[in-house]
């Protein structure tokens, strides 16, 4: 149950660590999203916006001048970030307007027990599509400083949110049901298999403990192969 708790962020960390009991435990690894799927949802958040697959086609304005087309573009920046970062879904909507620095290619979060942490967004692309987002969340006519607003110009809640994603999902791949957790995951998996440090991957989660880190440290058996392909390890032996 806290192996659960602590793979699913519900506590920091589970008070058992230290305990060894010789229990065989079911394997249960964190579910995260293929490539192809994000990339797919990716290109589906983009279409609804109408900027292209590129992300590089100009944002104009006739697209998003009511509630319904802010929504698309709220959708798109959800995504976005969900994938580059990897922030929690209660933390992305906590975000407020004067936690994004452009110039600094930075975003603070605030994190699980008050801590404070950056995540960064170094796409030149990304910074784009956020600048214009904010520009055009005016649309809605919020009266707060919440970054990410819904169609009546209330903050997003975490609901809201996870309504973006679930149907963005579904319009790519019905039986994928991805959650914002599940990108957490894949942005864990992904920054671990491109060979990022795993306490630099910590402190971009924000994990208290390492140990939950180290949850992310499996691979596919598709990677796993494909490594041991490239090392061809009795090749190397034979040509000795």
């Amino acid at each position: 149950m806290f192996s659960w708790l602590e793979i699913e962020e519900h506590i920091d960390a589970s008070p058992f660590h230290k305990f060894v009991l010789n229990l065989k435990l079911p394997k249960h690894l964190p579910r995260n999203i293929a490539k192809s799927d994000l990339k797919s949802i990716l290109n589906q958040a983009r279409s609804s916006t109408n900027t292209g697959e590129d992300r590089k086609q100009p944002f104009i304005d006739k697209h998003i001048q009511n509630g319904k087309g802010l929504n698309h573009f709220t959708a798109l920046v959800v995504v976005e970030l969900l994938v580059t970062t990897g922030v929690r879904v209660g933390e992305l909507a906590g975000i407020k307007l004067d936690d994004v620095s452009l110039p600094e290619k930075k975003i603070k979060i605030m994190g699980k027990g008050s801590r404070e942490r950056f995540v960064y967004i170094l796409d030149n692309e990304l910074c784009t599509l956020i600048r214009r987002y904010i520009e055009l969340r005016h649309v809605v006519e919020p009266q707060h400083d919440n970054f990410l607003v819904n169609s009546r110009g209330k903050p997003a809640s975490t609901q809201f949110t996870r309504k973006l994603v679930r149907n963005i999902s579904n319009q790519t791949n019905s039986n994928l049901k991805a959650t914002p957790h599940m990108f957490r995951h894949s942005a864990a998996c992904e920054f671990l298999a491109a060979g990022v440090d795993m306490r630099y991957v910590q402190k971009l989660l924000g994990h208290s403990s390492i140990s939950t880190t180290e949850i992310y440290t499996h691979v596919s058996d598709t990677l796993l192969q494909q490594k041991l392909q490239k090392s061809n390890l009795r090749s190397a032996i034979m040509k000795k």
